[in-house]
């Protein structure tokens, strides 16, 4: 009786591939698995990370909102904290007034120079305002 090939013999102790196709595991392969692991889990930790971050910023923004309640400093604030938790280059805000125009208009981000050369800061009589106009309109009927 012929004896069956084992896969653990001495005869496919040599340094090439096993004969028959059969190969063990490559001794790295974990170790790869086990990087790849960590690559993910230091990935997860950066984004809890900087959620983190955000959310500091958002609590920090809160509490400077209700420092001071007068209604220019809260856009003031409302504004610049927009700004920073966005990232953003610049911000605005507008608040309707009762007649339908812009009462306020507040703005951060802009050096006066930029400021000038815009020119006349809305004032609620444009597109925008006609559109808002309109989808208040529509929605109360």
């Amino acid at each position: 009786m012929d004896a069956m090939p084992n896969a653990f013999s001495a005869a496919d102790s040599s340094d090439g591939p096993p004969q028959g196709g059969f190969q063990l595991p490559s001794a790295d392969l974990p170790r790869l698995e086990l990087e790849k692991l960590l690559d993910e889990v230091s990935a997860r930790a950066q984004d809890v990370l900087a959620t983190q971050g955000r959310l500091r910023q958002l609590l920090h923004a809160h509490a400077v909102v209700a420092s001071d309640l007068s209604l220019q400093a809260v856009l003031q604030h409302v504004v610049t904290s927009a700004r920073e938790l966005l990232e953003a280059r610049c911000a605005a805000l507008g608040v309707i007034g009762e007649h339908g125009l812009l009462d306020e208009f507040v703005h951060v981000g802009m050096d006066e120079n930029t400021v000038e050369r815009i020119g006349e800061l809305p004032c609620g009589r444009g597109s925008a305002a006609t559109a808002r106009r309109d989808f208040i309109r529509e929605s109360m009927e």
